[in-house]
């Protein structure tokens, strides 16, 4: 078994695609990275794969100062042995993968590091290829940059309620995202009352994240509504499936994916490390 490591986005990517794609919606994460990566041209990025007689069995990828993610069929005790020991010594702020496979890897760095581990969310990815019919109260519009104050405060806080940590108010990234076409508003008689947004992309599909609706408009059946019209765009534009993470602590919204025709496929763990 070896531990390979990469300094070239595309080696790196040519590499584990083919793995990924076997699990395609369960690894939109570093499917999406990798994607948006080939336009960025990231010079920072942590990239490796274990290989096992010629078969790849493990995927890591770290977007600095971000967590590291992992990618696996399977947990391979000896395949994690040696991320682990790659990354001894090296301060990591958490990972995040598949649950069997991110609670391995952090069982065994955080005891060989000597510091602690808990995950701080639990997440159900979900996939769709057809959506259920729900109420359309409102429509769906792409966000315009004159959206992006009122977007700031609500990307915040819609960070803020899935990774249960303070968020900073970032007017030039709700912007940014705006005029990239990932962010899209969901208006009742003209009014704004949900965000839903979509970036990451895959060969065959695309994520959909965040999906927040300001307190004052909740149970309304906004958010399934809004997930349901863009899920229905996304597919629309020539994709075989929609993808997206659920926080396992909020059953409303998972309840409101399913009713869109969301199916799980896998349970992700975000773990953080801490010093004693």
């Amino acid at each position: 078994m070896q531990l390979i490591f990469f300094s070239d986005l595309s080696a790196f990517s040519s590499t584990v695609t083919p793995f990924l794609m076997e699990q395609e919606a369960v690894n939109n994460l570093m499917l999406g990275l990798l994607d948006a990566g080939r336009n960025a041209a990231p010079v920072d990025w942590e990239m490796a794969a274990v290989v096992d007689g010629g078969r790849l069995v493990l995927a890591s990828l770290r977007t600095p100062p971000y967590n590291l993610i992992l990618a696996g069929e399977t947990v391979s005790e000896e395949a994690v042995a040696l991320l682990s020991a790659h990354y001894s010594g090296k301060p990591l702020p958490g990972v995040i993968g598949p649950s069997a496979l991110a609670e391995a890897f952090a069982a065994r760095y955080a005891a060989e590091a000597g510091i602690s581990w808990k995950v701080t969310t639990a997440e159900t990815v979900y996939q769709l290829t057809a959506v259920s019919d729900v109420p359309q109260p409102g429509k769906l519009r792409p966000a315009e940059e004159r959206d992006s104050f009122f977007l700031a405060y609500w990307l915040r806080s819609s960070e803020e309620n899935i990774f249960h940590r303070s968020a900073s108010l970032n007017f030039e990234d709700a912007r940014e995202r705006s005029l990239k076409g990932e962010l899209f508003l969901y208006e009742v008689d003209g009014v704004p009352v949900c965000l839903a947004g979509s970036s990451r992309q895959m060969p065959h599909g695309r994520s959909i994240g965040p999906v927040y609706t300001p307190p004052i408009f909740r149970r309304k059946g906004y958010a399934t509504a809004a997930t349901a019209a863009l899920s229905r765009r996304i597919l629309a534009d020539g994709n075989d499936f929609c993808a997206l993470f659920a926080d396992r602590a909020n059953p409303a919204s998972n309840r409101a994916y399913q009713k869109v025709g969301f199916q799980p496929v896998e349970v992700f763990s975000e773990i953080g490390f801490y010093t004693e």
